[in-house]
This record gives structure tokens, C-alpha cells and sequence, in this order.
């Protein structure tokens, strides 16, 4: 069986900062968008990010002939840049999930997003895209 693996590990534009998670929505005035001041950065920026992925991944033994499909993972970079709350939005398979998880668990402190020049929470979300052929 030939393993093909397509990776991307883009950080998307779904993050959320503290104020807009507590933030009401019944009222469509009040339902304004909150752009942060300054995202969380990974040390050494998204390249760095993919390169530690890549080599901290284990890719879990599939007895399919084709897998593909992508895990989407959730957490929190807290005010010290501590990656917290990690849990799987859409998983794949429970062996693939949990290999996810674990190398997230792994990713060392991120550089604080700041709200009004403070460090602040941010919610992320990543893709993990995975090609079994």
C-alpha cells in the first residue's frame, strides 16, 4: 500500500477572542465583529508550525485500501500563549483523531495574541488534511 500524505496546516480565520466568545447575539445591533489587535504567532511563524507537525505526526495503521478526509481541531492559546482546550470539531476516525490530539498537545507556547494592547485569549482552528492510497 502506498502512503500518500497531503498535509495543510493553515491556521484558519476562526478564531475567536475572548470578547466575541462571551459576547450575546440576540440583538443584530450589538452583533458586531471583533477584528483582534494581534493574533497568537507560533515560534517561527506557519512554516515552522508545519515542519513540527510533520515531524512529531505517527499516522495510524489503516486497513482501508483509500482513506482521505481531514480532522479539525479546536484549542485555546491563553494569555501566556499555553495551548489549552484542544478537541476534535470534526473527526475522521478515532485512531486519526487521537493522533491529532496528541501532537497538538504537544505544540509548544505560542507568542500571545493581544486585545487592547493585553494579551488575550484566542480560540484556533486547524485542518488536517490525510490521503491513505
Amino acid at each position: 500500500m502506498r502512503l500518500t500524505i497531503i498535509l495543510s496546516f493553515s491556521i484558519l480565520l476562526c478564531f475567536i477572542s475572548p470578547s466575541l466568545k462571551a459576547q450575546q447575539l440576540d440583538d443584530a445591533e450589538d452583533a458586531s465583529l471583533c477584528i483582534p489587535e494581534k493574533m497568537p504567532e507560533f515560534p517561527g511563524g506557519d512554516v515552522a508550525f508545519i515542519k513540527f507537525v510533520r515531524e512529531n505526526i505517527n499516522y495510524p495503521t489503516c486497513n482501508a485500501d483509500s482513506v482521505s478526509g481531514k480532522v479539525i481541531i479546536r484549542f485555546t492559546v491563553d494569555e501566556e500563549g499555553c495551548v489549552t482546550d484542544i478537541k476534535v470539531v470534526r473527526g475522521l476516525s478515532p485512531a486519526f483523531d487521537k493522533e491529532a490530539l496528541r501532537v497538538v498537545s504537544m505544540l509548544p507556547d505560542f507568542i500571545p495574541g493581544q486585545e487592547a494592547g493585553k494579551p488575550a485569549k484566542f480560540k484556533m482552528v486547524i485542518p488536517v488534511f490525510v490521503c491513505f492510497r
